[in-house]
C-alpha cells in the first residue's frame, strides 16, 4: 500500500490537471464561438460550438450550453426555411455528441431527435437540388435514417476490457521488471510468476476487447 499511494497520489494529480484544462478549454471555446455568432460569422460559430462540447467533463456547463446553442441555431435555420444552414448546425451537434461518447454518452439523448432531423432535412436538400433519382420524399427519408443508423462507436464492454487489459498488461510488466528480476537481472521466484502471469492474462484480454470492440 506504502509503494502504492504515491502512483495514485500521481494519477490523482495528473487526472485533476486534465480535467481542470478541458473545463477551461471548453470555456474559451464556448465564449469564442459566441464571439463568432454576434459578429455574423455563424460559420466559425458552428465549429467553435462543436469543439466546445468535444471539451467535455463531468459537471461542466460549456459543453452542454455549445450543445443548446447548436439546437437553437438549428431551430432558428429552420424556422427562415434556411435548410442548409440547419443542416450544418445539425451536423456538427452530431458531430459533438460522437466527440465525446466513452463508455457513457453524456449527450445520448439528443442524438435521436437530431437524426430524425437529419433524415428529414437531408431529404427535402435532395428533392430541392433533383438528386431525387426519382424516388419519394418518405424514401429518401428513410434511405438517409437508416445510414445514420449505423453506429461506428465502439461496445462499451469490449472498450472497458481494453482499456483495463491495457492497464493490466503494462503494469504486469512493470511488474515483472522491477518485482520480479533483481540487480542481476535474474528471475525472483514466485514474483516473476504471478507478474508473467498477470502480463499474459491482461494482454489477451487487451487484445480480445480491441478485436471484439
Amino acid at each position: 500500500m506504502r509503494v502504492a499511494l504515491p502512483w495514485l497520489a500521481a494519477l490523482l494529480v495528473v487526472l485533476s490537471v486534465a480535467a481542470g484544462r478541458a473545463y477551461v478549454s471548453a470555456r474559451e471555446a464556448l465564449a469564442a464561438a459566441q464571439a463568432s455568432e454576434a459578429a455574423g460569422d455563424l460559420a466559425t460559430a458552428l465549429a467553435r460550438y462543436q469543439f466546445a462540447m468535444r471539451w467535455y467533463t463531468p459537471g461542466a456547463d460549456a459543453p452542454v450550453a455549445a450543445a443548446d446553442a447548436l439546437t437553437r441555431l438549428a431551430d432558428a435555420a429552420e424556422a427562415r426555411g434556411d435548410r442548409a444552414g440547419a443542416l450544418a448546425a445539425l451536423r456538427r451537434l452530431r458531430g459533438g455528441i460522437f466527440s465525446t461518447r466513452s463508455l457513457y454518452s453524456p449527450f445520448g439523448d439528443r442524438l435521436a431527435a437530431v437524426d430524425t432531423r437529419l433524415a428529414r432535412l437531408s431529404a427535402a436538400e435532395q428533392v430541392a437540388a433533383g438528386l431525387d433519382r426519382g424516388q419519394s420524399p418518405e424514401a429518401l427519408e428513410a434511405e438517409h435514417a437508416r445510414l445514420l443508423a449505423l453506429d461506428p462507436t465502439p461496445t462499451p464492454g469490449w472498450a472497458l476490457a481494453a482499456t483495463l487489459g491495457f492497464f493490466g498488461w503494462v503494469g504486469g510488466a512493470l511488474g515483472f521488471i522491477f518485482r520480479g528480476l533483481d540487480a542481476g537481472l535474474r528471475l525472483v521466484q514466485p514474483a516473476a510468476r504471478r507478474w508473467s502471469l498477470v502480463f499474459a492474462c491482461s494482454f489477451g484480454v487487451w487484445v480480445l476487447g480491441l478485436w471484439f470492440a
